[in-house]
């Protein structure tokens, strides 16, 4: 019964891993895809490969996190629930300040990404607005995507720290 408990625990966590996989895969082909209509602007090109990079260590985070959070035949539940609560408190220490600050980074540079594509600009044009239409546009936005961006990472977060909390609460319920 008790490992009934940790597998639904756990499963959220196995879930979001799944779920960034495959946003991650789809974005980077989006990238490559990008990238090679318009060849001839380097400045795009570069702002592709920043997002790459970033999207591959997510994509390898993601499966490193399903590896690791994969449960081993025959190893101990009290072993495996320790391992896991360490891994989750250090993915929801300090580097939660970190996952704050790199998300707008992101979230800029793939805005100016797919408008950089859609426009038909160089990437160094579509800082110029062409009309206010489009400033106000980019405004909004930026706006309502960082607003978005903070709900959902902030959702994560609290979703994350929740079942930390239940994997300790399993941990000290076999200690008794």
């Amino acid at each position: 019964m008790l490992r009934k408990k940790v597998k639904k625990t756990v499963r959220w966590y196995v879930y979001l891993s799944l779920t960034a996989l495959i946003v991650s895969s789809g974005t980077l082909f989006y990238l490559i895809h990008a990238s090679l209509d318009k060849r001839d602007d380097i400045f795009y090109i570069l702002n592709n490969m920043v997002l790459g990079v970033i999207i591959l260590v997510a994509i390898a985070s993601s499966i490193w996190s399903l590896i690791a959070f994969r449960p081993k035949v025959n190893y101990p539940l009290k072993k495996w629930l320790e391992l896991r609560i360490r891994q989750l408190s250090g993915a929801y220490g300090k580097r939660v300040k970190i996952n704050m600050i790199i998300g707008p980074v992101i979230f800029f540079l793939m805005v100016m990404a797919v408008h950089g594509h859609n426009s038909g600009l160089s990437y160094l044009e579509t800082f110029l607005f062409r009309d206010e239409e489009d400033f106000w546009g980019m405004i909004f936005g930026f706006i309502t995507g960082l607003a978005v961006l903070f709900f959902v990472n902030r959702k994560i977060y609290h979703r994350g720290k929740l079942v930390l909390n239940q994997l300790k609460e399993l941990h000290n319920e076999i200690d008794k």
